[in-house]
C-alpha cells in the first residue's frame, strides 16, 4: 500500500478518508538527536539518536542507538 512520500496513492491527510481509531492518551513522539525522513509514526514513540527512512511505525515502538 502507498502511503509514503510527495503524492501517495493512499494520503493519510485527506480529509474525505477520515481515519476513525481509539484514543490514545499520551505525550508526542519523542526525536532525541535524530534524523528522520518520509515517515509516519504514531505515538507515544521515543527516538534516540535514530535514522528513520521510509518507514511506517506503530505504537509501543522504540528506538535508540546501537551497540557496536
Amino acid at each position: 500500500m502507498d502511503l509514503l512520500g510527495e503524492s501517495p496513492r493512499f494520503d493519510l491527510d485527506n480529509r474525505y478518508w477520515p481515519i476513525r481509531s481509539e484514543y490514545h492518551p499520551g505525550p508526542p513522539a519523542r526525536f532525541i538527536g535524530s534524523d528522520v525522513d518520509n515517515a509516519h509514526v504514531a505515538r507515544p514513540r521515543s527516538f534516540k539518536r535514530a535514522t528513520i527512512r521510509n518507514s511506517i511505525l506503530g505504537r509501543s515502538v522504540w528506538s535508540t542507538e546501537g551497540r557496536r
